[in-house]
């Protein structure tokens, strides 16, 4: 099985302790890739190191509005109006990811029609995650990544501690369960997906 962890931050101190011999295991849970998100202009500068060294990493890193035609992770917390008001001014000229999305269908229905794909976390398997489940199994099957954010947003059964790559398999069974199928015939859909929408051969 092939998973890719769409957003991910390894470069977290909270993984200073252990970060090799975790990136090390990835392969053992099925984890080939992992997008490494930068948050500010310091992990940007220790980012590319860090990709060069592991060749199953990428990294995002982006300062606007240099968008250059490239995809954008929109991170869109408690803001949903507002946020699709922004895309709204950029449709056709910006696509890219809505990062662990936690909007109704309406929203996601707006974002799918501007071309922007729907990223699912760790909230997904949490029992208040009403709008994600109607989400994640109403959206076109192409169109969804899966995630981990670690270190945070660890999947039940892992809520409050933290979260790494290889507890994506825990998203990847809640939404096949939504979807009807088996976790290992939807991991090579969102495997594909993942690389589609970021660009990797």
């Amino acid at each position: 099985m092939e998973i890719f962890d769409t957003h991910a931050h390894l470069l977290d101190e909270k993984f200073d302790e252990d970060r090799e011999a975790l990136i090390a295991s990835l392969s053992d849970s099925g984890v080939r890739l992992v997008m490494e998100a930068c948050t500010d202009l310091d992990y940007l500068e220790k980012l590319l190191p860090f990709v060069e060294a592991h060749p199953a990493i990428y990294g995002a890193a982006g300062l606007h509005p240099e968008e250059l035609g490239l995809p954008v992770i929109v991170h869109d917390r408690e803001a949903h109006g507002d946020t699709v008001d922004v895309l709204r001014a950029h449709r056709g000229r910006v696509v890219g990811v809505m990062h662990c999305f936690s909007g109704s269908w309406e929203t996601a229905r707006e974002c799918l029609d501007m071309g922007f794909c729907l990223g699912f976390g760790g909230a997904l398997t949490f029992k208040n995650a009403k709008k994600n489940v109607e989400v994640a199994a109403k959206a076109p099957l192409d169109r969804l990544v899966i995630e981990t954010d670690c270190p945070y947003m660890a999947p039940v059964p892992f809520r409050g501690k933290r979260n790494d790559p290889t507890k994506t398999l825990y998203v990847l069974q809640k939404l096949a369960e939504l979807r009807a199928m088996a976790p290992e015939d939807l991991a090579p859909v969102l495997f594909e997906n993942g690389k589609r929408l970021f660009g990797i051969q």
